[in-house]
């Protein structure tokens, strides 16, 4: 009995405290939600590169000898000094100079030789007017005694030494124009010698070709300096050049003509206008980039050769990509690290599904995602970090 009152006992506390409390609803957390999309970022890509004369040439000397002579400048401290690195140089003009001696000689041995050559030509056309002269008088006396032997007037013999002295006056005229003509050969020859004497003796002062600034000096005065011998490296730096390479997803960023933006950290808040000179048609085997060329100009010499500068491109990864808002992304235990929720409605009921992500480059304010997602999904825009996977939501706009 005292059992069974006990179990009684026990029933209706539980039926009393049953009826004292009603059944708790589910809550719905309401939710800002977006449409995923495609889109074509707009995303500032910096590459860096290496300034570099639009022209550099190495100036040489074509023949050997000491140097005599370097170009003189005023120094800092108003002094004349020999040119130095970072000067600037005029077109023409006369940066060094060889003893002169020597080549002096042999211009003045070939120009002598040139006129002995030419004297003996004209020698040579006298000697050929005068036989040529003397073979029309034989082809007369010639034709004469044609005659008469014709006719029986004069003997075999005597015609004979009249066809004799025809044949020497031709062979005669024949030597003189071989003659002649060696002479005129001798005249070439000696042209051209005395050509390339003088041309020596020129070249014994190295001029600059255009203007620019003096990149290095490699001589003294008093040098031995040697035929091909690098004597100075002249720049010009009134147009410079910039060059760097591109991945081929950016190949339709730049095209030939486009005016580009061009910094440069040693010359801070100068922005320089660069104009795409050429884009290479090939990739380099190595690193698969493609080499695009800015031509800038540069008339007051603010860039210097081998200055790093900046160039800021925009739509540098023109291929459409899916992008959500960044405040839509969370992070998760996954192996990506990342996720966002997605708001999927079955049988009547909208929940949010945590899925892992794997994102992109940021683009302003939202986030390229490359896996993960599709085009079209329903995203919790924001406060994704209250959410739980697998909550009822209620979408709002």
């Amino acid at each position: 009995m005292k059992r069974d009152a006990m179990w009684l006992l026990l029933l209706l506390i539980l039926m009393v405290g049953g009826c004292g409390k009603s059944p708790v609803a589910p809550t719905i957390q309401p939710v800002r939600a977006v449409v995923v999309e495609v889109r074509q970022p707009h995303i500032n890509v910096r590459y860096s590169a290496t300034v570099v004369p639009a022209a550099q040439v190495d100036l040489t000397f074509r023949v050997g000898g000491y140097v005599q002579m370097i170009h003189q400048s005023k120094g800092v401290d108003g002094h004349l000094r020999s040119v130095e690195a970072g000067d600037y140089i005029g077109a023409g003009t006369i940066l060094a100079s060889l003893r002169p001696t020597d080549y002096q000689a042999r211009d003045e041995l070939a120009r002598g030789q040139l006129q002995e050559a030419k004297s003996a030509e004209v020698t040579a056309h006298a000697q050929l007017d005068e036989v040529l002269a003397a073979l029309e008088q034989a082809r007369t006396a010639f034709q004469r005694a044609q005659t008469l032997f014709d006719n029986r007037a004069i003997t075999k013999p005597d015609y004979d030494d009249v066809k004799t002295n025809l044949d020497r006056a031709e062979a005669r005229v024949a030597a003189a124009r071989a003659q002649v003509t060696v002479r005129q050969a001798r005249i070439e020859q000696a042209a051209a010698t005395e050509k390339e004497a003088k041309n020596a003796l020129a070249d014994v002062e190295l001029r600059a070709p255009f203007s620019g600034v003096l990149v290095a000096r490699n001589v003294e005065h008093g040098t031995l300096a040697v035929a091909g011998m690098q004597a100075f490296v002249l720049a010009d730096l009134h147009t410079v050049k910039v060059a760097f390479g591109i991945p081929d997803v950016a190949l339709q960023t730049f095209r030939l003509g486009q005016v580009v933006p061009v910094t440069a950290e040693a010359v801070p808040g100068a922005v320089f206008k660069g104009r795409v000179s050429s884009v290479s048609p090939a990739a380099d085997s190595r690193s698969r980039a493609y080499t695009v060329e800015l031509t800038v100009l540069n008339p007051e010499g603010v860039l210097k050769s081998g200055m790093i500068a900046a160039i800021q491109a925009e739509d540098a990864i023109p291929l459409p990509s899916t992008v959500v808002p960044l405040s839509a992304v969370v992070h998760t235990a996954g192996a990506s690290g990342y996720g966002v929720y997605v708001i999927e409605s079955k049988n009547g009921n909208t929940v949010a599904r945590l899925r892992s992500v794997v994102l992109g480059q940021v683009n302003g304010k939202h986030i390229m995602i490359q896996q993960g997602i599709a085009p079209g999904d329903h995203i919790v825009e924001d406060g994704g970090i209250q959410l739980v996977d697998g909550e009822s939501v209620r979408e709002i706009r």
